[in-house]
Order: structure tokens, then sequence, then C-alpha cells
């Protein structure tokens, strides 16, 4: 199609006489961008199909699976960047770039195919490297998990042994009373445990018997909507009303199952928090029962197990240094991935911005030439369709989006390094110790947090001004009109990202209403199924 654009546009720069500059830019930069394409689907073909490799031999294999034993002997599951790929895409861009420095007679409507090329090969770049930074973000988030368990371990031991030798000093009344109050305190735990299972439990029974009622109602549901296409008539209208019903009865059943989930998901953290109270309690009774048992003995035992606690005190600390260098070195490896994806993204919304420039140059122009035309020009009047605006305009938003997902994920990360660093801080500090330089490290991972959520911000808020452009202005004709969910689901998941960042509820709420106006009439579509799945995540956001 876009081929056609070429010739038609020749026409309206060559009509008082085509010279052969023009002519020959146009050429010149027609056999780039083909080129320049291929190997940008060459580059996206292998970045659907991820290297592996196994960590033991460094074996590389393009395939998901596990490996036969003959090949490797173990699964290759770990998945390592991809420098082709890489190397592919700043191909292209190099030689578009250079391309469109060696033509500037080239037709607008050229050049700007030229730079929709730039923006999709720097999209994808962006793309990449947020993968990436997914994947080390993720070995990163287990690493502080392994170290926030450590210095739980440690506060243990540090309560075991200060409590025990606190016990040596005291007389049997106080530790008798001492143990009456350490028995209530679990007990009470305990039930507040009790109760949260109850809850839980009450909760999950809940939205076992809701699914198997959904099943039901939207099995009956289908066959009565396919009954009423068959029966036709006042009728069949009824009964599509019915089907209609059912469905809405289900869809409030799913709402409530969600809603159900996210108060087991607190449930469940509150009770994780309560164990560790009741664990603490346990420790404080069973070192009071062990001194009343014999407090001739408690003395000597005391020491020993203040010595015991004060080794395995050591080995964690050890084990928390180990883990915080590891994260340390992620850090790095984030930031350097982080600020490609940044350049990368930047760069995409650069050429796609010009992409759009230049196509309204071209649409100006053949809207001109229509206006004065007496006798229809269908060729002409094809320029006039604005499928193509459209698609540079979602292409933008879509930089936009990754670009503020990966702002939102760095101030994430950065809370989650502080939380560490402040808990390794504070263990140092009942120890009697200074803070580890790792924990500078940690929290110098992001420098300006309050800058970074400005960014984010004004990348949705593009996002959201871009794609609200193009449903208010553009969509309205032709194949456009098929394509108005992508950009709908595509705007929601922008609102839904601004509000994760800011926590206000109307942001939410336009999410809401745009994935409605996606999924009307089209629920039972199998395309819809990541819609559906945005819409979850809304509904659960609301939580």
């Amino acid at each position: 199609m876009r081929y056609v654009r070429y010739f038609v546009l020749a026409m309206l720069v060559c009509a008082a006489g085509c010279d052969n500059p023009k002519r020959t830019s146009r050429q010149n930069l027609t056999e780039k961008i083909d080129v320049a394409r291929r190997l940008f689907n060459h580059a996206t073909s292998l970045m659907a199909n991820p290297l592996y490799f196994d960590r033991t031999t460094g074996k590389r294999s393009p395939v998901r699976q596990q490996l036969l034993k003959e090949d490797v002997g173990v699964p290759a599951t770990q998945p390592i960047d991809n420098p082709d790929a890489v190397a592919k895409l700043q191909e292209a861009s190099g030689i578009l770039v250079k391309a469109i420095s060696d033509n500037p007679e080239a037709p607008v409507g050229t050049v700007a195919d030229a730079h929709h090329l730039l923006g999709e090969i720097q999209l994808a770049l962006g793309r990449y490297h947020f993968i990436s930074t997914d994947r080390i973000e993720s070995k990163a988030s287990v690493f502080r998990m392994s170290a926030q368990k450590e210095l739980a371990l440690i506060r243990i031991n540090l309560i075991s042994a200060r409590f025990g030798q606190a016990l040596a000093g005291l007389p049997r009344d106080k530790i008798v009373s001492l143990r009456d109050d350490a028995a209530g305190s679990l007990k009470k735990l305990g039930d507040e445990i009790k109760t949260i299972d109850r809850k839980t439990s009450s909760l999950t029974g809940q939205n076992v018997k809701l699914g198997k009622a959904n099943e039901k109602m939207l099995n009956k549901a289908r066959k009565m909507s396919d009954d009423s296409e068959v029966m036709g008539g006042p009728k069949g209208l009824e009964l599509f009303k019915k089907a209609k019903a059912l469905d809405a009865e289900a869809n409030k059943n799913a709402n409530t199952i969600a809603a159900n989930q996210q108060a087991v998901e607190v449930l469940k953290f509150n009770r994780i928090r309560l164990r560790q109270r009741h664990r603490n309690a346990e420790l404080r009774l069973a070192a009071v029962n062990k001194h009343l048992k014999g407090m001739d003995k408690q003395g000597a035992e005391a020491t020993i197990e203040a010595k015991n606690a004060d080794q395995r005190i050591s080995e964690s600390q050890k084990e928390v240094e180990r883990l915080t260098g590891k994260i340390v070195k992620r850090n790095k490896d984030l930031t350097v991935h982080e600020k490609q994806a940044v350049s990368a993204l930047e760069k995409a919304q650069e050429h796609l911005n010009q992409a759009e420039k230049f196509l309204r140059k071209e649409i100006s122009t053949a809207r001109a030439i229509v206006n004065k035309s007496d006798k229809p020009n269908s060729l002409v009047e094809g320029l006039l369709d604005d499928n193509h605006l459209t698609l540079i305009i979602s292409a933008k938003g879509s930089a936009g989006l990754v670009l503020g997902d990966l702002y939102s994920r760095q101030i994430t990360t950065a809370g989650a390094n502080n939380a560490l660093a402040d808990g390794i801080t504070e263990v140092r500090k009942m120890l009697g110790r200074e803070a580890p330089p790792s924990v500078k490290s940690l929290k110098g991972y992001l420098a300006d947090p309050v800058k970074t959520g400005e960014l984010a911000r004004a990348a949705y808020k593009q996002v959201e001004k871009d794609l609200g452009v193009i449903l208010k202005s553009h969509l309205k004709r032709g194949a456009g009109r098929n394509t108005v969910w992508m950009c709908q689901a595509q705007l929601a998941n922008a609102y839904l990202g601004h509000f994760r960042l800011t926590g206000q509820s109307d942001i939410l709420d336009k999410a809401d209403e745009l994935v409605a106006e996606a999924l009307h009439e089209k629920e039972d579509s199998s395309c819809m199924k990541s819609v559906k799945r945005l819409q979850q995540s809304i509904q659960s956001a609301r939580q």
C-alpha cells in the first residue's frame, strides 16, 4: 500500500515536471527502507525466540524446553541477551539515518515512512532492554527476599541470646510472672492467627462455589444465546435477554471472586506478621520454661546459648553481605540497560514525531489537490486515509507506555533497595556496629526518585494525550474501525500505570470505562483475552 503512496506522491511532486534528483532520492530512500525493514524483521524474529543457556556448560540453545541429556545434561533455563538481534537493529537504524541525510529531495511521504520505521526499530530496542531489566530485577528481587529473611533470623537470635542472659539475673517470682505473660501473649496471637485462617478458608470456599456457579451460568448463557439465534422472533429475543442477564450475574460473581482473592492476600500478609510475633513469643516462653526447670544451671546455659546465637548471627551477617553484593551488581547491570532503554525509547518518540509531521504534510498536499480539482482522483484521495497516521501515533504511544512503566519500576526497585538498606542499618545498630558500605550502594541506585516520578507521570500523560487524539479524530472509516478496541486497551493500560503511580481513583475510572468499551459485544472473542486480563488487573487495583 505504501508503494502506491510513493507513486502518487511522485506524481504530486513531479506535476510541473520531475527532475532526476527528486526521482533518484525517492528511489534511493525506498531501497534503503526495504533493506532496513528486512533487517528489522530478522531482528524481531530473533527476539521472539530468545537464546537460553545451561549454567554449567554455558552451551547456548534457541529453545525453551529442556535440552536432550546427550546435548547438555541439564535444563537450559536461563535466557541470555541476544547481541545478534541488537546488531541488526542498530545496522538497520544506521542505514536509515544515513539514507535520510543522503536524500534530502525525497518526497515527504517517503521520508515519513523512513522515520516511522526508525521509530519502530528504536521501539524494539527499547523493549529489548526493558525486558532485560525485567529479568535482572527479578533476580535482584529474589536476593532481596533472601537477605530480608537472614535479617529476620538475626533479630530472632538477638532476642534469644539477650532474653536468656536477662533471665539469668532475675528472681523466681519475676520469671514466673514473665512466663504467664508470655503464655497469655502466645494464646492471644494464636487465636488471632486462627481467626485469620477461618476468614481465609471462608473466602476461599466462597470463591470455589462462585467459580463453579459461574461455569454453569456461562455454559447455560452460551446455550441460550445459541438457541435464541435459531429461534428468532420475540421468543428468541427474550431468550437472548436471559442469556445476557446470566452473563451479567457471572461478571458480578467474577468481581466478587477478585475482591475475595485480594482480601485473602491481605489476610496472608497479616498472618505472616502475626506468625513472626507468635514465633518471638514462643522463643520467650521456651526460654522462661527452660530457666524454671533448672535455675541453677541457667547461668551457664545462657552463656552457651549466647555464644551459639552469636555464631548464628555472624553466619547470617555474612550471608546478608554476600546477597547484598549480588544485589548491588544487579543494580549496576540494571542501570546500564535502563539507560539504553530510555535512550532508545526517546529516539523512537523523536522519529515517530518526525514521521507524523511529514505524513501530515503529505496529507495536507493531497487535500489541497483534491479541493482544487473538479474531477475525482481516487489515487490522490487515497492519501487522505488516516490509518497510517494512526499507526504512527499508536507506536509513539507504545514507546511512551514502556517509558512510563520503566520509570515506575525504577521507583519500586529503589523503594525495595532502601527498605533492605534500612533493615541492614537497623540490625547493625542493634549489634552496636556501623552500617556497611553496601548500604550506601543500595541507596544510590536511583539518584532522584521525585524527578523519576515526574518523568513517569509525564510519559503516561503524553500517551493519554496521543491515544486520546486517535480515538477522537481517527479510526472513523475503513479497517480502522476494527482496531478501535486496541487503542482503547492501550490507553487503559496507560491509565492503569498512571493510577499505580499516583493513586488517583478518577484515573482508574477512565481505564475501567475504556476496557468496558473495548469489550462491548466482543466479550466472547478469543482476541479479547488480553483485554479481559487487563480488566481483572484494573478491578484488583481498586481493592
